[in-house]
This record gives C-alpha cells, structure tokens and sequence, in this order.
C-alpha cells in the first residue's frame, strides 16, 4: 500500500494510506477541494481529487454510495519518512508546486498558504504599498504639472497635462491590479469587474484582503479576516457620514 502526503493550508500531512485520506473526507475533516496529494514516484503534486488517491482507496476499503471508500480501525501517523524523492514543478500553469528535499519537510510561512502553492503576481501587502506610491506619484505630478504649465501654457494646457497624468496612473492602477487578482488564483481579466458598480466591493475586498489561490481555496487567514472587518468597518464609517450629511443639508433648508 503506498505512502500518501496531502497539503492544504500551508501545512503537510504524512504519510497516510489511501484509507485515510479517505477516512479524513468521510469524516468531514478533510475537503477534497482544499488538499493536493503526492506520492513517491509521482513527479508533482496533484489535486487530491487528480492524484489516485481515493482509487487506491476504493480497491481496498468498502465504497459508500458517493463513491468515497469507507475503511474501518484505520490509526492515523504522524511519523516522518525517511525518503528523499522530489516531486518537480509541473509545467503550463499558473499554479506551481514546491519542490520539498523529503516530503515530511514543509516549512509554513505567516502567509500560510503561499508555502504549499506558489501564485504569481503580487500579495496584499505589495498590492498596498504600490497602490498608495501611485497615489501620491499621481497627486504630485498633477500639482507640479498644473502650476508649471498654468503658469506658462494658460488653462488648456493645463487640463490636457492633468487628464495625461490621470490617465497613466489608471493604466499603472489597472496593471497592478491585474498582477493582485491573479495572485488570488484568478484571470486577470477579473480586474474589469472593478468597473462594474456592487461587484467592485466584492473584488476591491479580494484584493485588498484575500491571501494568495483564495480562489481555489476559499479559506481567509488571521490577517485576511482583520483586514475584512477593517473594510467593513470603514464602509460602514461612509455610510453613516453620507447620512449624516444628507440629513445636514436637509435641516439646513
């Protein structure tokens, strides 16, 4: 019976039997959707669900109706193996997989998910920082073009220096965008989805506090859920100063 290993959230399991792995899912404490799996002999790693795993298991336990195997008094371990096999990075994708020197030897990163599965593009700190220096580049550029050109151009030429400006900073907006939805695991196509009004809360939250394949894993970590209150909590801060302010204007007339 072969060695299996499973990855998700950062974290590596092992080595299980194919009862197990299947044992984990019948129980709930594993999601198909959630894991890759590897076994010596393979040369990357694989969706659970991709890898054999549960055929393996289905030859040697009982099969429920859903088609998962059912092995019974099956004792989980925890010990470490001792080979040194490598699975290697697949080839055509935008998701690649870390090559471990043994497979019991998975180093978890504060990013948690990152340390499995490596997303192109940038992360949510980078997808900040680059986003707040493109907002002050912009303003300076607007403030020190608009008084240098009005100062020897006249008022025309100062609105085309300005609407340039703006337009090249949502050109290097879009793109770092593009570079943080991808990131998540998504197209970067997704980025348009900030030009259509409602779905841009959804995506601006995404980028703003989704960690890196949150489009394939679904899982938020510590700092993706306090960013997500801190979202919520300004967004509700608008809605009460937008309130107030309409309820100003109207005792004010």
């Amino acid at each position: 019976m072969s060695e299996w290993f499973i990855a998700r959230n950062g974290e590596q399991e092992g080595p299980l039997t194919a009862q197990q792995v299947s044992e984990m899912l019948s129980s709930g404490e594993l999601r198909a959707g959630e894991a890759m799996a590897w076994k010596e002999g393979m040369s990357d790693w694989k969706k659970l669900t991709e890898s054999g795993v549960l055929a393996e298991a289905s030859m040697a336990g009982v099969t429920r109706s859903d088609g998962l195997a059912v092995p019974s008094g099956v004792q989980r371990q925890t010990s470490a193996p001792a080979q040194s096999a490598q699975p290697q990075q697949p080839t055509g994708s935008n998701i690649t997989v870390n090559p471990y020197s043994t497979p019991a030897t998975t180093a978890v990163s504060s990013g948690a998910f990152d340390s499995v599965i490596e997303y192109p593009g940038i992360g949510r700190l980078a997808y900040f920082l680059l986003q707040l220096a493109l907002s002050v580049v912009t303003y300076g550029l607007i403030f020190v073009s608009v008084f240098a050109v009005a100062s020897s151009s006249g008022v025309e030429a100062m609105g085309v220096v300005a609407l340039g400006v703006v337009l090249v900073s949502a050109a290097g907006g879009l793109w770092i965008g593009v570079k943080r939805v991808q990131n998540l695991g998504m197209s970067g196509w997704a980025v348009l989805w900030s030009l259509v009004p409602i779905m841009n809360i959804w995506i601006g939250w995404r980028m703003f506090a989704c960690p890196p394949g949150y489009d394939d894993h679904k899982q938020l970590d510590t700092a993706g859920k306090v960013l997500t209150w801190i979202m919520v909590g300004f967004f509700i801060l608008a809605i009460v100063a937008n309130v107030m302010a309409v309820f100003q204007v109207d005792s004010t007339y």
